[in-house]
């Protein structure tokens, strides 16, 4: 019988795999979970924006009367924010 102590090559190649394994599933979990952060933040974005639009629409709607449309120029600042907010 060999006596020796310690592990052979095979036994450190087959941990060094798993290892590897382990890491690179781990990587991806994270690459994915990042990728749904950004998603979500944007998301989240898109709904700022309809919120402060929809706001602005009650408004109007609450201050104006049926026979009287609101001036250009207050639909022109209302139009500003479409032109501020873009998709990347």
């Amino acid at each position: 019988m060999n006596n020796r102590k310690g592990f052979s090559l095979i036994e450190a190649i087959i941990a060094a795999v798993i290892l590897s394994f382990a890491v690179m599933a781990l990587s991806g979990i994270c690459t994915r979970s990042l990728t749904s952060v950004r998603t979500n933040r944007d998301y989240e974005q898109a709904w700022e924006v309809l919120d402060r639009q929809l706001e602005t629409i009650t408004y109007i709607k609450s201050q104006q009367s049926e026979e009287t449309p609101p001036s250009k120029e207050y639909l022109a600042v209302i139009q500003q924010g479409y032109r501020d907010w873009r998709i990347f």
